[in-house]
């Protein structure tokens, strides 16, 4: 009976950690903030809760900010209109700061905010955003407080984006190319969907196909020709010049001479890795 207990117990603990671990994989982006009105020369605190969308309201001090699902930040405002992150290991003044998650975005979410003047709370504000898609520009929040019998304004801008290599609506799609992809130079990331797809200019399977491009026009007819190298596209097919030849004249002719091959030019001879000379003889 202590067996199988602790065998429940184990799988238990195994659930929990892969929901933790699935949790943690199923999106990357960040939600941007960007201060656009201040007009104040004091200096206060801002403090951003950015959760799920919901239609509770923080009941309490002790209870705001528990939960943040989409990042928290702290950050003090100047007279200048910059956030002044102090919770860095370097202060870094920008007029905007990011809050990068690790959660499937849902196109929603609810901000909390609260400004502080040497300790005294001037605000406290939630914002129930919908909808709010992915790479979409920049949405705006604006408040009005008083200080020292004064009317005060304050606007912030925020917009979402996805994280390098993650794509689709929720930031949940990873795509990232390999090495050889890379070298290549076929392929790529759609930037919507994430999925890998063929660059334009290639076709097949692993893009491996070259698309004959429509370089002729006659009449209504287009010839499909890509000729290179001085080739002409007649009836469909390149016409190349002398010293060239290929479906697109992209190969040369060496010199007649030469037992190797050309590599740029006509009449010119290259040898392959074990031989040598003008026309290529054995070493």
């Amino acid at each position: 009976m202590l067996i199988i207990f602790n065998q429940i117990n184990s799988f238990y603990l195994f659930f929990i950690i892969f929901l933790n671990l699935f949790n943690l994989i199923i999106g990357s982006g960040q939600l941007r903030f960007q201060l656009t009105t201040f007009n104040s020369s004091e200096e206060f605190r801002i403090e951003l809760c950015a959760n799920e969308f919901h239609l509770r309201e923080s009941s309490s001090k002790s209870e705001w900010g528990k939960d943040c699902k989409f990042g928290r930040a702290e950050v003090f405002v100047r007279g200048n209109g910059t956030f002044d992150d102090r919770q860095q290991s370097t202060s870094s003044k920008t007029a905007s700061i990011s809050l990068p998650f690790t959660h499937f975005w849902r196109q929603s979410f609810t901000l909390e905010l609260r400004l502080w003047h040497d300790n005294e709370l001037l605000l406290q504000k939630t914002e129930r955003i919908f909808p709010l898609p992915v790479g979409h520009g920049w949405r705006s929040i604006y408040s009005n407080f008083n200080l020292k019998n004064k009317r005060r304004k304050l606007e912030i801008l925020f917009g979402v984006d996805c994280l390098e290599n993650f794509y689709g609506s929720g930031c949940d799609v990873y795509c990232k190319l390999n090495d050889l992809e890379i070298i290549l130079d076929r392929i790529e990331c759609d930037n919507e969907s994430g999925v890998k797809k063929c660059k334009k200019g290639w076709k097949g399977l692993n893009c491996e196909q070259k698309i004959l491009l429509n370089t002729k026009m006659e009449g209504n007819n287009q010839s499909n020709c890509y000729c290179i190298n001085g080739g002409k596209c007649v009836d469909n097919k390149c016409v190349c010049p002398v010293g060239y030849w290929g479906n697109n004249c992209e190969k040369c002719i060496p010199n007649s001479k030469c037992k190797g091959f050309c590599r740029q030019r006509p009449g010119e001879c290259s040898c392959p890795e074990g031989k040598e000379g003008s026309f290529v003889k054995k070493i």
